[in-house]
């Protein structure tokens, strides 16, 4: 997947539904570069391919090293570091599946996620969206 910028005027909205992820793997997420978002629970069906989710970075790291070399996380974390990438809205993206992790192909990357949400397209916007508390599982954006 190739990275796609845009302008977060275009797709953030009052309702719009948000998913928080911890940094660097928001990024990677924005960045088109993670197939797959692990998460405990299955992804609701209205949200394959239909509608975009906004992407929130949260507060704080993910120190462990997960399915990525460790060259490209340290990278990623220098780039949040540095650019403050942290409790804001950073990008959005679409699922096209959600599949037993393991399933279909798919690594399995941390027994402890039973979902895999397979992305179908992912933008960074130029500027975040600053100051946004996030929430577990997928939340709806106030303004």
């Amino acid at each position: 997947m190739e990275l796609t910028f845009a302008d977060a005027k275009d797709f953030v909205k009052a309702g719009q539904p948000v998913l928080t992820v911890r940094q660097p793997y928001a990024l990677f997420l924005v960045n088109g570069s993670k197939e797959y978002e692990f998460r405990s629970t299955d992804l609701p069906r209205k949200f394959f391919f239909n509608e975009w989710i906004l992407i929130h970075a949260g507060a704080q790291l993910k120190k462990e090293l997960v399915a990525v070399n460790e060259e490209s996380y340290n990278y990623q974390v220098q780039l949040a570091k540095e650019n403050d990438l942290f409790s804001c809205i950073i990008g959005a993206v679409q699922f096209c599946d959600s599949i037993p992790n393991g399933g279909n192909g798919c690594p399995v990357i941390n027994a402890d996620y039973k979902f895999a949400w397979r992305v179908f397209k992912a933008v960074k916007f130029r500027e975040p969206v600053r100051n946004v508390k996030g929430q577990l599982g997928i939340w709806k954006y106030k303004q």
